[in-house]
């Protein structure tokens, strides 16, 4: 089922600092587009409904304020983190979150609310770590790509963003050499990576003439998760899609999606295959 998203971008936040941070990607996200930005804060229902909500607000309201330039709306809605947000996704054209939360007890890898939004959302998501260095501009993104028609769509995506940032795109298969067979020697491997990016090529040669993109291709030997999140801490993005070959659509992680959310160093963006049926207002296509 398609949806009719707006040209919105959502960005959960917390108080705590990482929000912040993924609050300011967010707006960096939405602005060369027009986009509206909402600062959305959830908390939990109970006996003090009025002054949860307005403590919420409030940390709605204090994190707006560090954004300037775009048009902001703030809100507090009751409940569940990751079910709030999912709704969300239904008319936002990207949900934007911290990996963790405060209060949430984890030093590492990636909190339920993000990994449950990233999983089924039904628009694009952005996961921001912990980070120990400026990602702000995007500069450079990478695309992990298999051939497959979830990393296809993921790729138009990252199409899209590089060329509304003005940045670079990379496309990288990565090649679990010793996964195809018998086959040994460095001849052999070499001729692997070439004709599989080749192959690269070719399946996204539609995006070439993508205007002011600049875009190369490269296939590498390796494991995709260990291989991406190298690179996320040299990029400024890492765009990937919920699933490759097989898989429910739109409904699962897939393994190198999910290990590289707990492995990333930078912001990456999970491109779910069911969002090539929304519509977008104002933005055909996009996501």
């Amino acid at each position: 089922m398609g949806y009719q998203h707006e040209n919105l971008v959502v960005c959960g936040v917390d108080g705590s600092e990482l929000s912040l941070r993924a609050l300011a990607w967010a707006a960096e996200d939405a602005r060369p587009r027009g986009a509206r930005l909402e600062v959305l804060t959830v908390y939990t229902p109970g006996d003090h409904d009025d002054a949860a909500h307005q403590g919420a607000l409030s940390i709605a309201r204090d994190a707006a304020r560090t954004v300037s330039g775009l048009e902001v709306t703030v809100s507090a809605e009751p409940g569940d983190a990751a079910g709030v947000l999912l709704e969300r996704s239904k008319v936002a054209r990207r949900i934007v979150v911290g990996t963790r939360g405060a209060g949430s007890g984890a030093t590492n890898g990636v909190g339920r609310v993000a990994r449950t939004v990233a999983s089924r959302a039904y628009c694009t998501v952005v996961v921001i770590p912990p980070l120990d260095r400026s990602v702000l501009p995007i500069r450079h993104i990478i695309a992990g790509v298999d051939g497959s028609q979830a990393s296809t769509y993921a790729y138009s995506v990252a199409v899209k963003e590089a060329a509304s940032m003005g940045a670079r795109l990379s496309a990288v298969d990565v090649v679990r050499i010793q996964a195809t067979g018998p086959l040994t020697g460095e001849n052999v491997a070499r001729d692997i990576l070439e004709d599989t990016r080749n192959e690269v090529a070719l399946k996204l040669s539609p995006f070439a003439d993508a205007e002011g993109v600049e875009q190369e291709y490269h296939a590498i030997e390796g494991v995709p998760s260990k291989v991406l999140a190298k690179f996320s801490g040299a990029v400024d993005l890492i765009v990937v899609g919920t699933s490759g070959w097989g898989g429910i659509r739109g409904m699962i992680l897939g393994s190198t999606a999910s290990n590289l959310l707990d492995q990333a160093r930078g912001p990456i963006m999970i491109v779910p295959r069911r969002a090539d049926s929304n519509h977008y207002a104002g933005e055909e296509g996009a996501a």
